[in-house]
């Protein structure tokens, strides 16, 4: 027993000591309604299947059986939004000249399927995340679009009980293959285009550990990349330049490096058995733990049941690195092993951008 605690330990140590050059933060977070709902506080609650994503540890506390299905966007408040979704249709041979007016300025998009499925403490999960970005100064502009498919194994395992009963530590780790495609635009001038399209396969390893305190306290660790994914995209790149009286394309081929970054979190959560109350609260980009150097994320979230533990009411809040603040809200209708979330969030001047995801799971 104390030898599973020494090389976990010493994995971590280890891996986090090796630290990161250049990396690339690439927003991969995987929304599922119960843990949007609860303002994204979910490393220390971990207790469904919405744990794979979270804090793999949780695995243990899956159930016998399950399957859930998630589906959630994440999206600028913009007019111009189908602008950016079309950016490729709109950028070809044809159009190119109108390049620069195709752009918007500021406009940002994140989509996502997400399907997992477990027996016992081991799960299995496919996603398919879109992400989109763009911006445009009037006289230069720019747009990149990330496709990310992720197949992921989670496995969780007690660590170690606890004397008297008293709590238990386990622990569970995500082994995920992804493959990652982007596409580029930049537009240095109204005669001056530049598009590419790369890809490239990598792998990352998760690790998460979750400690009962007692029944209704626990306190949870996650590492999201521990070992990093390692992109080498390679593709085609065609410039566009029009030499005063028609365009002229020439291709190449491209390679680039990236990276994403590892980031560590913690949480915890309290269960109120006497009220059927939740409290929960993390910290995100965790110091030492982190490569990121962006601020510390805090998250915050309350679940109540009420009707038999029929319904459930959700609702949380969490902060970005830009200073924004963000309110959410969720409910869940509980009916034996079938339960259905839905959850909304916006930043609280419900002007900058908002998000939305739906989730079904029936757990046994």
């Amino acid at each position: 027993m104390k030898l599973k605690v020494v090389l976990v330990v010493s994995l971590v140590v280890i891996l986090v000591s090796a630290g990161s050059v250049g990396a690339v933060k690439l927003d991969s977070a995987n929304l599922t309604a119960r843990s949007l709902g609860m303002g994204g506080a979910f490393t220390g609650l971990a207790d469904d299947l919405s744990s794979l994503y979270y804090n793999p540890a949780g695995m243990v506390d899956s159930g016998l059986l399950g399957i859930q299905l998630d589906l959630g966007t994440m999206v600028s408040v913009s007019d111009e939004l189908d602008e950016l979704q079309d950016i490729p249709d709109k950028i070809n041979d044809d159009s190119i000249s109108d390049a620069l007016s195709v752009i918007p300025d500021d406009v940002n998009f994140m989509g996502q399927g997400q399907l997992a499925a477990n027996f016992k403490s081991f799960g299995v999960a496919y996603t398919n995340k879109a992400f989109a970005e763009s911006s445009n100064q009037g006289s230069s502009a720019s747009a990149d679009l990330f496709n990310l498919q992720e197949g992921v194994l989670s496995l969780g395992n007690e660590l170690i009980g606890l004397p008297f009963g008293v709590g238990r530590l386990v622990y569970g780790m995500n082994y995920r293959l992804i493959k990652l495609e982007k596409e580029s635009y930049a537009v240095s001038s109204a005669t001056e285009v530049t598009k590419i399209e790369s890809d490239d396969d990598s792998f990352a390893i998760d690790l998460g550990l979750l400690m009962n305190m007692t029944d209704n306290f626990r306190v949870g660790l996650q590492i999201q990349n521990l070992i990093k994914p390692d992109f080498d995209l390679s593709g085609d790149k065609e410039e566009s330049h029009y030499d005063g009286s028609t365009w002229v394309i020439d291709s190449d081929s491209y390679s680039e490096e990236m990276k994403l970054d590892r980031v560590g979190r913690i949480g915890a959560s309290l269960r109120v058995p006497i009220i059927d109350l939740t409290l929960a609260a993390d910290i995100d980009n965790l110091g030492f733990l982190s490569d990121t150097k962006d601020d510390e994320v805090y998250h915050f979230g309350i679940e109540k049941d009420i009707i038999f533990n029929g319904l459930s009411l959700r609702a949380g809040t969490f902060s970005q690195e830009d200073g924004d603040n963000y309110l959410t809200c969720g409910l869940g209708l509980n009916l034996k092993a079938l339960h259905l979330d839905i959850a909304a969030a916006s930043d609280d001047r419900f002007d900058k951008s908002v998000a939305a995801v739906v989730s079904g799971r029936v757990k046994f």
